[in-house]
């Protein structure tokens, strides 16, 4: 992936300027946002699947496996539903001044809402990932890997010229999604992983992020967020933060509202590091 993105700068460098400094920090926040988030949860999630893998409990596995892409669909979806609509309040607070003009913190919230709806496809990527490795299948998954990316690169070269530094974004999360399929069969095929049916679930989901969106895009629009001065940044980041926490409020109370089991779930792999 590290060549792919120094291939996507390369491509972007023939772009208007501004463009790549616009991707490369957007791609820098939903890194941190996914570092922050996934990577604590991931890092517990892969310790438990190794020791049950390991210890060759096959059906405890599975149970573990459903549980956790349950808890992905759980955590990630209103993550992006979030990220997408403070996209904009988010980069005018942390990076425009001086020189950054209100065009180059438009491009960057424009490219942060086209990786926010790849959120969950990175987040199941990064599961699918640890379940390989768990199951000592890196191999396969660094061939997948590779083939993927250097597709990706190819596909690169069409996107930039008919949607500029917007078709390199889109390209980003379309190569997440192919590896998430492939991934997601191979596992099903070499483990004999199967799926529980997680609709209900997702709906659930959905339902409930689509209300939270709703309600912190209207949040949102009730301030002006275009301001520069450290003193505005610190109450409008204040603000947003309130707003943030009042929107995962509101999830967590209709997701529990409509019967959803997955907040405890969440707690229990976060907090007591299992997965029951």
């Amino acid at each position: 992936s590290q060549v792919f993105k120094i291939f996507e700068r390369f491509l972007a460098s023939f772009l208007p300027a501004g463009k790549i400094t616009s991707l490369s920090l957007a791609q820098m926040i939903v890194g941190a946002i996914i570092f922050v988030v996934a990577h604590p949860f991931l890092l517990v999630m892969h310790t438990d699947l190794s020791k049950t893998y390991s210890n060759k409990k096959y059906d405890r596995f599975s149970e573990q496996l459903n549980r956790i892409l349950g808890s992905l669909f759980f955590l990630f979806i209103p993550i992006s539903a979030g990220l997408f609509a403070m996209a904009k309040p988010l980069v005018f607070i942390l990076l425009r001044q001086g020189k950054f003009s209100v065009q180059a913190s438009i491009d960057t919230s424009l490219a942060i809402r086209i990786f926010a709806v790849g959120f969950l496809f990175q987040g199941l990527n990064l599961f699918l990932a640890r379940v390989l490795m768990a199951t000592q299948m890196t191999k396969k998954l660094a061939i997948i890997s590779t083939y993927t990316w250097l597709g990706g690169m190819v596909l690169d070269w069409f996107m930039v010229k008919q949607f500029g530094f917007k078709g390199l974004a889109i390209t980003f999360v379309i190569v997440f999604i192919i590896q998430d399929i492939i991934l997601f069969r191979l596992v099903s095929n070499e483990i004999g992983f199967a799926i529980k049916p997680l609709y209900k679930t997702v709906i659930r989901v959905i339902i409930s992020s689509a209300i939270m969106y709703v309600v912190v895009h209207y949040l949102v629009g009730l301030f002006d967020f275009q301001i520069v001065g450290f003193e505005q940044k610190i109450i409008k980041a204040a603000i947003l933060s309130a707003i943030s926490i009042a929107g995962g409020g509101l999830y967590i109370l209709l997701s529990h509202l409509l019967g959803c089991e997955y907040p405890k779930i969440v707690y229990n792999i976060l907090f007591k590091k299992t997965i029951k």
